[in-house]
């Protein structure tokens, strides 16, 4: 019967676009930048200690970055670039947002310091399992200065907005 092959095949097509467009949500929540907190380590750029930060995002996902100085012939962008270049996985929300101490949030956007190392913590959504959560999160930490150039341009808008 051809009606029931048609309405098969439709079945099929709405939950594959459920699932893309699931996955896409959560992606956009999972970006939005709540909270960043200077763990430990100095905010002075002649420091030759980590600066650690945390990033807490919608969405369940807490990023621990540890921020070093970069070294000569470094292919790891400044965390500056990573901020205002890599908003397709990590936007701050700098009209939405404030913060107690600007001064200290702005230093830690424009820090020219590259991540050495970045632990994830992914709490995943209903229906969601851990795996697929892990697997979802972009890493800041493998993001070359390729990578940046390529999404330049790319959800420059707040997740609200998308």
């Amino acid at each position: 019967n051809p009606f029931m092959v048609g309405l098969f095949l439709a079945v099929i097509q709405v939950r594959l676009a459920h699932i893309w467009m699931t996955r896409q949500m959560r992606a956009q929540v999972r970006r939005h930048v709540t909270e960043l907190v200077q763990v430990e380590g100095s905010l002075h750029p002649d420091s030759g200690e980590a600066l650690v930060v945390r990033v807490t995002s919608d969405g369940g996902l807490t990023r621990t970055l540890h921020l070093v100085a970069a070294g000569g012939g470094e292919k790891k962008p400044p965390f500056a670039e990573v901020a205002s270049q890599a908003t397709t996985f990590v936007f701050f929300d700098r009209g939405l947002g404030k913060s107690d101490v600007p001064e200290a949030l702005l230093a830690v956007l424009a820090s020219e310091r590259v991540i050495q190392k970045e632990e994830l913590s992914v709490t995943p959504f209903e229906e969601e399992s851990q795996l697929e959560a892990d697997k979802m999160v972009q890493r800041l930490s493998a993001l070359t200065r390729q990578h940046l150039q390529g999404l330049k341009g790319k959800d420059e808008g707040a997740p609200a907005a998308s």
